[in-house]
Formats: structure tokens, sequence, C-alpha cells
């Protein structure tokens, strides 16, 4: 919650909180999630 000192947050809690947010697909990503769009572009990167 807003106001908490992220060192009284559990390491799973930080983990869960990332996950959802890289998971949840965004309008302007054109309904893509930010974890699809990361792996597509560092693919791009390596060739693949």
């Amino acid at each position: 919650p807003k106001g908490t000192a992220i060192r009284d947050v559990s390491e799973v809690t930080l983990r869960r909180a990332t996950d959802w947010c890289n998971a949840l697909p965004r309008k302007i990503l054109n309904y893509r999630t930010p974890q699809e769009v990361f792996i597509e572009e560092v693919n791009k990167l390596l060739g693949f």
C-alpha cells in the first residue's frame, strides 16, 4: 500500500506485484503484455 516502506514488503509480495504488472495487457501495446513485447524485442535483437 501507498506509504509502506519497501523494506517491510516481502520478496514474494514484490515478485507477485511485478509479475501482475508485466502480465497485464496494455492498450498502448496493442493489447499485448509488456512481457510479450519485451521478449519480442529481445528476439529481434538476437536475430530470432
